[in-house]
């Protein structure tokens, strides 16, 4: 039975799929429903206007009539009548069962139907719908990590493999060069992404920085929360000199900045550390070991016996910052760098040691490191299975994996290389270069190269037609997510606390505290060319940036590490470790202008105690710098601190020796250490410790400037 032939099924069905309200076929259901004698029943006639022609049309007798005043034969009739009635209620209902029947199994077909045509749209965006899964064999042991066998792959006529579409990269430019100006062989031309251009920043620096200021300011007063003072000018001085600079300021620096006048100091201080000279060394040395922790860890690197040339790769990220190198172009050197790590060599590189610490055998670490660190998301759980909490599934981390495929890391016997060779899944051809991965339910599927709400590369797996890691940089340096990631993460260096809690676990389910403010900012980040020091003046000169970590009773609803950040006060910290190293080092300097450039391996010695590689999936590194035994034995007798308090060295000898009277010289060391003058308290039991020891003065100075350094004020960014 067609449509056509019945229109009742016709109506049903423009109910169900169309929302349409079905017209009133009672009269024509009735029509269709036989009766005893095989006719067909009249037009259904309402109860008492039957009840009346039956009445008129029958002769009455009066024998006939009964008790009740009704004659037989009406009685009769009527029975005839409600026996119909009662065959006409069950027909309808056969009827209605039947069509519902006949509807649900419409459904199930149109449902079929739909999921085919979704199928076939998958497979035309996305290659990988064409390969047929492969049930992996499951019993009640668990599964052995086997290399399952190629799929036979099924392609429908229609369906080719995915081209470049139009929003895609365009292969237009010249061969990509190594940092050493080498070409690198075998390597496609780097692709563009055809995107609107950003313009430049029309803003000037103190037009951004007032936008910061009100947008936090707007918070406050939403919050009902009043801000703190400001900080002491040498509060502000030592806060800067740690944020920028990684160490403490020395005490001729403090008084030079506190003497200045003019509305402009902080200004100047800022600029001379970012853009002066005299700072450049330094600026390079902190920020190229800053980065490297973000982009390997602390741990890796630090021992003599790794592949990894942290010093080099360390200089290599300093240098480029200070150079003023834009951060995506920076992005990019690192997630397509090949060559050698060896210094002399002729493909020698040193960004390789960012990927060549991390291409495993199937790049998992490289593929959750460069979400974590240039997305801001984390993506290590979906390598398994759907994460509710990741920003991508399960199809899109192997999707984004499918990008390192072609690369690899070779380890020679004191160097490390990050080759590109063509790529084929096992038992196939570079022409599709797919990745198999295990969903939970036990079916392998496949992934090729696409990156998150884009259009898939071409599927090539020949380095000569398709580099992946070149679509890779370009993809993650125009995505809205690498400023926001890197806007997010600086914000943190400065304040303590990021727009999230967890600086790379952005996403819906970790929503910024101030998410507007966090999109102005990263818009204004990429249109200064993704200038990493001119973010940092931004933030460094703002508002909340200058306030005292002094907290009162008006700043309840001010809970930064709940979530909810005000930047209603300076968020107090423990030093990083490297601050504290630098800051020691540069307290056991015997010159007046100290030579505060430690030797790369003493630092790394130093800083490796308290750093240890977890060996999971996120290349995860324990760090033991947080108050622990190791850190409070390595305070009170380790060899910075026996450098730092030595009566000829540094700071104490510089006072010991000086003509300043015995509060004088109490007054310099706390403006070293605290960068404050001891308040009243502290100077009159000070005081009673010197005139007690007058004899033997040095050893009670030393004394003194022992007590401060492993003072928990010292260790504090405050």
């Amino acid at each position: 039975m067609t449509d056509r032939d019945d229109p009742l099924i016709d109506s049903l069905l423009d109910e169900l799929f169309q929302q349409k309200s079905p017209p009133d076929l009672t009269a024509r259901i009735l029509a269709k429903l036989p009766s005893q004698n095989g006719a067909s029943h009249p037009a259904p006639i309402s109860a008492p206007i039957y009840d009346a022609a039956l009445q008129a049309t029958a002769p009455v007798a009066e024998a006939d009539v009964t008790e009740s005043g009704v004659t037989r034969s009406e009685l009769a009739r009527r029975r005839t009548v409600w026996a119909r009635r009662r065959q006409l209620a069950a027909s309808v209902g056969m009827s209605i069962t039947l069509l519902a029947l006949v509807a649900f199994g419409a459904w199930v077909i149109r449902s079929n139907q739909l999921e085919q045509e979704r199928l076939a749209n998958e497979q035309k965006a996305n290659p990988a719908a064409t390969v047929e899964p492969v049930k992996v064999a499951t019993n009640d042991k668990p599964l052995e990590p086997i290399e399952p066998a190629p799929p036979k792959t099924q392609v429908a006529d229609n369906s080719p493999a995915p081209a470049v579409a139009p929003s895609m990269p365009k292969i237009d430019a010249p061969p990509q060069v190594a940092a050493n100006n080498n070409p690198q062989p075998n390597k496609s031309p780097r692709p563009q992404i055809i995107a609107e251009p950003i313009p430049s920043l029309a803003k000037t620096d103190a037009q951004v920085v007032t936008e910061i200021n009100d947008a936090l300011a707007a918070g406050w007063k939403e919050s009902g929360v009043k801000p703190t003072d400001e900080a002491t000018p040498e509060e502000w001085c030592r806060r800067v000199y740690l944020r920028l600079l990684g160490r403490i300021p020395t005490v001729d620096e403090i008084k030079h900045f506190a003497s200045q006048r003019g509305r402009d100091r902080n200004e100047k201080l800022v600029d001379e550390i970012l853009y002066g000279e005299a700072h450049r060394a330094e600026l390079s040395q902190y920020w190229g070991s800053r980065l490297a922790n973000t982009l390997i860890g602390r741990a890796v690197g630090m021992n003599d016996d790794s592949d990894v040339d942290r010093t080099a790769f360390e200089k290599y990220l300093g240098e480029s910052l200070v150079s003023g190198k834009s951060y995506d172009s920076l992005t990019r050197e690192l997630l397509t760098a090949s060559g050698s790590n060896k210094p002399g060599s002729a493909d020698y590189n040193p960004a390789v040691n960012f990927l060549g610490a991390l291409l495993d055998q199937d790049a998992t670490l490289a593929t959750a490191k460069t979400c974590q660190v240039f997305l801001g998301r984390q993506a290590q759980c979906s390598q398994c299975h759907n994460h509710p909490w990741d920003a991508f599934d399960q199809r899109q981390y192997w999707q984004l994996n499918a990008f390192f495929r072609q690369s690899h890391s070779v380890k020679g016997k004191d160097s490390l290389q990050v080759v590109d060779k063509d790529y084929a899944p096992p038992g196939d051809k570079p022409d599709q270069g797919f990745v198999y991965f295990e969903r939970n339910n036990g079916v392998v599927d496949v992934a090729y190269p696409q990156f998150p709400g884009e259009q898939p590369i071409p599927p090539s797996g020949r380095v000569s037609e398709v580099n992946r890691r070149d679509y890779l940089a370009e993809y993650v340096t125009h995505s809205d997510m690498f400023a926001e990631a890197t806007v997010n993460r600086m914000w943190q260096h400065f304040f303590g606390v990021g727009f999230t809690p967890l600086v790379d676990d952005m996403g819906t389910h970790n929503p910024p505290s101030h998410p507007e403010l966090l999109k102005e900012l990263s818009g204004d980040f990429a249109a200064s060319g993704f200038d990493l020091k001119r973010l940092m003046r931004w933030m460094a000169l703002t508002d909340a940036f200058q306030l005292s970590s002094q907290t009162s009773n008006d700043q309840i609803a001010d809970q930064p590490y709940a979530g909810k950040p005000l930047f209603a006060h300076y968020y107090t910290r423990q030093m990083e470790a490297e601050q504290l190293y630098q800051s020691l080092e540069m307290v056991a300097q015997s010159r007046r202008t100290p030579a505060l450039i430690a030797d790369p391996a003493a630092r790394h010695q130093w800083l490796g105690q308290f750093a240890r590689e977890m060996g999971d999936d996120e290349g995860s590194v324990e760090h033991a710098l947080d108050g622990s035994y190791a850190q409070s034995l390595e305070m009170m007798n380790g060899r910075l601190m026996e450098n730092a308090t030595r009566l000829d060295s540094g700071v104490l000898k510089s006072v010991i020796n000086s003509n300043m009277s015995p509060s004088e010289k109490i007054d310099h060391l706390f403006l070293a250490a605290l960068a404050r003058k001891p308040n009243a308290r502290e100077r009159k039991s000070i005081s009673q410790i010197l005139t007690a020891r007058k004899d033997e003065m040095p050893a009670a100075l030393q004394d003194v400037w022992w007590a401060l350094l492993n003072s928990n004020e010292f260790l504090l960014d405050h």
